[in-house]
């Protein structure tokens, strides 16, 4: 069931090839990170009587998000460098990623945690707990990137020059 997540993402990317070629890079990474999004807060619904249908599409939601945002973003680093640092481009763009990944895994298994021991310590049952903890960092996370989406829309509106 969780390699629906990743075989999101390699759709998503595969799609977002085709579309690179015919949408503007940011409105794709745009997209990409509203699935991305989306495909969080679903997942943030999940409980322990949630049908496997919802969980797998959820999944397949939020990796096929991450899929159309790795290929703008990746397109994006390349574009902003000369033709001859391309290959630093790319490997600007693995090294961001997997700072990414790894600090998010980090901060997600931290917050975790804290949520789980949050509900036991207030007399909730050890399920129930899990499910609160997995639930509100979800929740957080998808809350979180929408706030820094609109924070990083309204910012590149603050700075757009009038033509």
């Amino acid at each position: 069931m969780l390699a629906l997540g990743a075989g999101g993402t390699v759709v998503g990317s595969w799609f977002g090839g085709r579309f690179a070629q015919r949408i503007p890079i940011g409105r794709l990474a745009l997209a990409g990170i509203v699935l991305n999004i989306a495909g969080l807060w679903a997942i943030s619904a999940w409980t322990q009587t949630t049908p496997f249908a919802v969980v797998g599409l959820s999944l397949l939601l939020q990796g096929f998000g991450v899929g159309l945002f790795q290929v703008g973003y990746t397109d994006y680093v390349a574009g902003t460098l000369s033709l001859a640092d391309r290959g630093v481009a790319g490997s600007l763009a693995m090294l961001t990623r997997t700072i990414g990944i790894v600090l998010g895994a980090t901060g997600l298994s931290a917050a975790f945690t804290y949520f789980e021991a949050k509900a036991q310590a207030s007399g909730v049952p050890a399920a129930a707990a899990f499910v609160a903890g997995f639930q509100s960092t979800f929740q957080y996370v998808a809350v979180g990137l929408a706030l820094y989406l609109a924070f990083s829309l309204l910012r590149a509106r603050m700075w757009r020059v009038p033509a």
